[in-house]
């Protein structure tokens, strides 16, 4: 598409110097710069030429990166001073962990989870000299195999605009700018609260956000929330929005070197720092490899800045609360799904967690992941933990009533709970190592959890999509194990416990739920096909070892019958 004189220009009949995304003129007058394609036979704005440009060099870029025998890293962010000793995530051994640094697959516990389990399947079956195991029914390998239009079909979002209609300074229409917005509040702040309430108003106010955000720090906002509700929707919902997404992602990295390039002494500069940096950590949960740098580097030198601005200035408001928060969150996450100390979880200020009424809401979420990293760090640790100190890490908020139904508990208490497994599914858990209600107690909460995230998933609200694929893993083989053990007849399950009740629907369901799931997974983010090629295996060795009888019902009739 060879470039012509500009419609302004020509009109003018004045000379147009073919700049892109927009000539010297229409960009002095502050309009569209558009011009007439033979070939199309309309206008075409130079902006979105100048967009396809820029996707053309990334493409080539990655193309010539793939075909190098040793292609470069990428350009990493300039972060904090990386000395391996400041960072506030370690491993805990110099061993290596075969982590990826490009997919965040992590060492990860439903690995060493899976490899007990399916040991333990394979020695049975030998043990059982059956002939040949049974095989899958044809509904359970269409749900495993992503091929269920149900559990992978998403609603399509209209993002898609008349480029004739443009603004020049706009890389997209201001209407999509504000879904957009619309989308981070819904999806993004409930679950990492960055923006005040205030803010966020004043923001979903703005006919046209960007245009008309008054101040440099709105401005830091409105880049923010674009560029991580864009790569949302980019995974998620409409593919087709991905070149938007980069874009966006390129102007929060401009206005980070603008922030990080200047004096950051200032408390309102450094506050501004920060908050740079926990979006690019969102926009790393969302999107892996799309921030330039590693997750764990960009946590750290956050949470550094956030620790020495605690103690350089006296006040702690709502706002550093919020901050304080959101690094705690992603520090905690980070550290399970590494298996790796955090000094900021470790050393958090002791005004953290002390919540004004306006964000009491926070306190829960806050202890759970607390109670997260703590349990985590005390497997570590501890060869042999007592679950009687395991259960002590629990807020007393969080704590399960016995008999509860997993229809009946939280997304915290299932995440605390679950985080208990290895007192019985590790090969060290000894015959007394759990008693009978904590058992029914974890197994419950794998099942819960399994449905929280089915839910959370039908309403697009999955942020880390790499923590949350090894999360749901591991709750599947949780509850694998469960079964297993339910096999044996064991006197450890609780005799007046409704789980041990397994019928067709209220075993299998959480099964079903559990391949959906990871089928999704893997068709929004491509390293996530290892999770299902895990599972299939696990799946199949528990099939068979469980005997159970094909079906004719439907899944959806099956999965209906799920543990309430």
């Amino acid at each position: 598409m060879a470039l012509q004189t500009c419609k302004r220009c020509r009109k003018r009949r004045i000379k147009c110097d073919l700049q892109l995304p927009s000539c010297s003129s229409c960009q002095l007058a502050d309009t569209e710069c558009l011009f007439f394609d033979d070939s199309l036979g309309h206008e075409v704005p130079r902006s979105y030429l100048h967009a396809l440009n820029v996707r053309v060099e990334e493409l080539e870029a990655e193309i010539r990166a793939l075909k190098a025998p040793q292609a470069p890293l990428p350009q990493p962010l300039d972060l904090l001073p990386s000395d391996p000793e400041n960072y506030n995530l370690q491993p805990r051994s110099p061993e290596h962990r075969y982590a990826s640094t490009a997919s965040y697959l992590g060492p990860g516990s439903s690995a060493e989870l899976l490899d007990n389990l399916l040991n333990t399947l394979v020695r049975r079956q030998l043990t059982a000299n059956n002939a040949s195991p049974s095989q899958l029914p044809k509904f359970v390998s269409k749900l495993r195999d992503g091929h269920d239009k149900h559990s992978l079909s998403f609603p399509a979002l209209n993002l898609k605009i008349n480029p004739g209609k443009l603004e020049a300074q706009s890389l997209q229409h201001p209407q999509v700018q504000r879904a957009l917005v619309e989308y981070y509040a819904k999806a993004v702040q409930p679950s990492f609260p960055l923006l005040s309430p205030d803010q966020l108003r004043l923001l979903l106010g703005y006919e046209n956000p960007l245009r008309q955000s008054a101040s440099d720090s709105e401005k830091l906002l409105v880049h923010g929330m674009l560029a991580i509700s864009s790569a949302l929707v980019a995974r998620d919902l409409d593919r087709d929005q991905s070149l938007a997404a980069s874009l966006w992602a390129e102007k929060l990295f401009d206005h980070f070197a603008r922030i990080h390039s200047t004096d950051g002494a200032e408390p309102v500069r450094a506050l501004q720092t920060i908050l740079s940096l926990c979006f690019l950590t969102l926009l790393e949960l969302v999107s892996p490899g799309s921030s330039r740098g590693s997750v764990w580097e960009i946590v750290g030198s956050a949470s550094r800045m956030f620790s020495a601005l605690c103690e350089q200035s006296g006040e702690f408001d709502d706002d550093c609360q919020r901050i304080g928060f959101c690094l705690f969150a992603f520090e905690s996450i980070l550290a399970c799904h590494f298996h790796r100390p955090s000094l900021f979880c470790n050393s958090a200020p002791p005004r953290l967690g002390l919540f004004s009424p306006e964000y009491d809401f926070l306190t829960r979420t806050f202890q759970a992941y607390r109670g997260l990293y703590s349990i985590s760090q005390h497997f570590i640790l501890h060869s042999d933990p007592s679950p009687a100190d395991l259960e002590a890490l629990i807020s007393p908020t969080l704590n399960i009533p016995p008999d509860t139904r997993p229809s009946d508990m939280s997304l915290a208490q299932a995440q605390i709970y679950l985080a208990l497994h290895p007192l019985f599914t590790s090969p060290a858990a000894g015959p007394h190592s759990c008693s009978p209600e904590l058992l029914s107690n974890i197994a419950g909460a794998a099942s819960a959890f399994i449905g929280c995230i089915s839910k959370l998933n039908g309403e697009h609200r999955v942020i880390c999509i790499w923590s949350t694929t090894e999360s749901v893993l591991q709750a599947g083989a949780v509850w694998g194990a469960y079964l297993i053990l339910s096999k044996q007849g064991e006197s450890k399950l609780p005799k007046n416990s409704s789980s041990t009740a397994f019928q067709p629907g209220s075993s299998v369901g959480p099964l079903l739920q559990c391949s959906a799931l990871l089928a999704s997974f893997a068709e929004r983010w491509k390293p996530g096909r290892h999770y299902v090629q895990a599972w299939d295996a696990f799946v199949e060795m528990l099939w068979a070892d469980l005997h159970l009888q094909q079906s004719d019902p439907s899944p959806y009739q099956v999965q209906n019958g799920v543990i309430t």
